[in-house]
């Protein structure tokens, strides 16, 4: 299991607990001016100069009262909505299909993500974070380069920054050509961003042996990334 908090980018914590359920909203990632469709059907046009952002909203059920004890130091340390730091989406954003050879602690990864470096990666670097799982292990990465289609529907991102359990991943070395997924290696992107409440809403499940709910909205915040 992973830590519930690491330390991220730019010495930032990152709030790592999974979630046992959760509804995140489509994001926006259209640039000023253009029109984009999420799957509900709307269409958006972003006219402002900031990016568009995220909300996700997710449900954690604890099982003792250490991990209640967590989310509620860790909600009163950034005093609600006034503190920033790292969250993944727990979504898999991208597939880990190759990497290269890794050279001092960085190393180039293929993933199978349409038009990450075409169109998300020029976007800055509220994108380009990533944290790695693999069993017990982690990788917290910086995506400092991104190539588009060095191999039809695969782009190559060069990842730096290791912070984790191990420095490098620890999957079988594959090619450029390969187009599988590898399911034993699992990609999470990290946003920046901060609680969207000034509360918590805690329902009680079992008091006695530490069962609670609690819903948590966070909401992303791109033009505070630390870095």
């Amino acid at each position: 299991m992973i830590p519930w908090q690491i330390t991220g980018p730019a010495a930032q914590p990152i709030f790592a607990m999974e979630p046992h359920g959760g509804g995140p909203q489509p994001n926006a990632l259209a640039r000023r001016g253009e029109v984009i469709e999420i799957p509900q059907g709307a269409r958006i046009v972003h006219t402002g100069p900031a990016k568009p952002t995220g909300r996700y909203e997710f449900e954690f059920v604890t099982e003792g009262f250490d991990e209640l004890e967590f989310i509620e130091t860790f909600f009163n340390a950034q005093k609600g909505r006034a503190g920033g730091f790292w969250f993944p989406t727990w979504q898999w954003e991208f597939d880990f299909v190759s990497y290269e050879m890794p050279n001092f602690n960085s190393y180039y990864a293929g993933v199978r993500h349409t038009d990450y470096a075409a169109s998300v990666y020029p976007l800055g670097s509220h994108f380009r974070q990533l944290l790695l799982l693999h069993g017990d292990a982690w990788h917290v990465h910086t995506i400092d380069a991104a190539v588009a289609n060095v191999s039809p529907g695969i782009d190559s991102l060069h990842l730096t920054g290791p912070l984790g359990a191990n420095s490098t991943p620890d999957v079988p070395l594959l090619t450029y050509d390969a187009t599988r997924q590898h399911d034993a290696y699992r990609p999470l992107w990290l946003k920046w961003g901060r609680f969207d409440q000034d509360a918590l809403r805690v329902v009680t499940k079992n008091s006695a042996l530490g069962y609670f709910s609690i819903a948590i909205a966070f909401a992303e915040c791109p033009a505070e990334v630390p870095l």
